[in-house]
């Protein structure tokens, strides 16, 4: 659907649910910003004008890059999709939302106050195939994001990168060519673009197709201060172990530990207890040990990519907010 179709059916179906009159203005405007354009609400006493963002999909891993400009006064996001785990995330953080079913989060200090739940909405299909987003095409987009000019290298340099079979690349880079996140530009160069939609799309297939497969199980810490784990070379913090080393701005909860050591090694190097209900999950490499970009070894971390990542997909508010600080201190620059 397109923006005006979709800002046009949500305001529709929502004036049906509600016996209200809008007022739509679809034109383009901008005070420093773009916005797609405004709504005026008038239900009895009550009034409300908003200036308008329209998307089509909405899950979680989206809204960080968004956060700025809907948490400004009397915004409106407006989608033809929203998963319930963004609704959650979005009525958390204080944002108004409505989409083309006529669900909606909306409210101002003007006495307006709608909470419209249970109407169904459908997920907009994308353009891009399933191999981009499957179990190879993840670790492949991850590779790209950490390194953009692997785009350039022969195929069998980008399956090294990736820890994939280099028979599956091209299947892969067409498919996100195909999705508009890949231009060709000549026979030698290609880029990355839309790379907050990439990177969107690529932390939402990474926490629900490869993140599962990589836990190895729950144990748990007897050290009674955890930064003094030696973890040698072999073992990396991530979740939110990482992400207090990295921004000291969260303090762990759950413990996560990338490592290729096998159980025995835990057992004995870590002093790990298997515990079906313990605080720490081990989860195993999807990269290749001697490739020291996907790591910060001063830190012992994973890349902040893979920490933000799962911070997103825990749906824990307070990591939500810490992935924002990770996205601003180690991401943007390079997304």
């Amino acid at each position: 659907m397109k923006e005006t179709e979709i800002l046009q059916t949500a305001t529709e179906n929502l004036e049906k649910l509600t016996k209200t009159d809008i007022v739509v203005d679809s034109r383009d405007f901008s005070n420093g910003q773009h916005w797609d354009g405004t709504i005026e609400i008038k239900a009895g006493a009550a009034t409300g004008n908003f200036k308008v963002e329209v998307k089509g999909n909405v899950l979680p891993a989206y809204i960080a890059h968004w956060m700025d400009k809907l948490k400004e006064e009397d915004t409106l996001l407006v989608a033809k999709y929203i998963s319930n785990p963004a609704k959650a995330l979005l009525e958390q953080q204080g944002i108004n939302y409505l989409d083309t079913a006529g669900n909606c989060f909306i409210r101002n200090d003007k006495g307006l106050f709608w909470h419209v739940k249970g109407q169904t909405a459908t997920a907009e299909n994308g353009g891009t195939k399933h191999r981009a987003f499957n179990k190879n095409g993840i670790k492949l987009i991850y590779a790209l994001l950490l390194n953009e000019r692997l785009l350039n290298q022969p195929y069998r340099v980008i399956a090294e990168a990736a820890n994939i079979a280099a028979s599956t690349v091209g299947d892969i880079l067409n498919d996100l060519q195909t999705g508009k996140l890949l231009v060709q530009l000549n026979q030698q160069q290609m880029n990355l673009v839309n790379k907050p939609e990439l990177l969107s799309q690529w932390v939402t297939a990474f926490n629900q197709k490869l993140r599962p497969k990589l836990s190895r199980g729950k144990y748990r810490l007897t050290f009674e201060n955890w930064k003094q784990l030696d973890l040698g070379s072999f073992a990396f913090w991530g979740g939110e172990p990482a992400a207090d080393l990295l921004t000291h701005y969260l303090s762990p909860g759950t413990w996560t530990l990338y490592t290729g050591l096998d159980r025995k090694a835990l057992l004995k190097d870590f002093q790990l207890i298997p515990d079906a209900k313990g605080n720490l999950e081990v989860c195993s490499l999807f990269w290749k040990i001697e490739n020291t970009g996907y790591v910060v070894p001063d830190k012992k971390t994973v890349h902040p990519l893979l920490v933000y990542a799962e911070l997103i997909g825990s749906g824990n508010d307070r990591n939500f907010e810490t992935a924002r600080k990770i996205y601003a201190q180690y991401l943007k620059a390079r997304l």
